[in-house]
């Protein structure tokens, strides 16, 4: 996993933005700026997207007709569709962090 120094130093190596990011990202710049100081760590999902910009993920399997792969919205369908996907394999009662879970190799336990 990357640091934040290492986040930093590809985004300036390669011309990119905090305002970029925040668009990648699908949050605000403001975010991105409490991202990449001292006060707010990344959360999982988002670490995940800035891997998958800086290439070091598998982009999205699927695409769905109509919108735009590694767009904003194609982000929130494959949140959604990724919680969906866990939901249905929780037993009753059950509560999972999604954090956590993406953390721990992203589910593949």
């Amino acid at each position: 996993m990357h640091s934040k120094s290492d986040i930093k130093e590809w985004m300036k190596e390669n011309g990119k933005t905090c305002k970029w990011l925040a668009d990648q990202c699908g949050v605000s710049i403001h975010t991105v700026y409490g991202w990449m100081s001292v006060r707010r760590e990344i959360p999982s999902k988002s670490l995940v997207r800035i891997r998958e910009l800086m290439g070091e993920a598998a982009p999205s399997l699927g695409v769905v007709k109509g919108v735009k792969a590694g767009s904003l919205k194609a982000l929130q369908l494959e949140n959604t569709i990724l919680r969906a996907y866990i939901a249905l394999r929780l037993k009753p009662g059950e509560a999972l962090d999604l954090d956590e879970w993406v953390r721990s190799s992203g589910g593949n336990k």
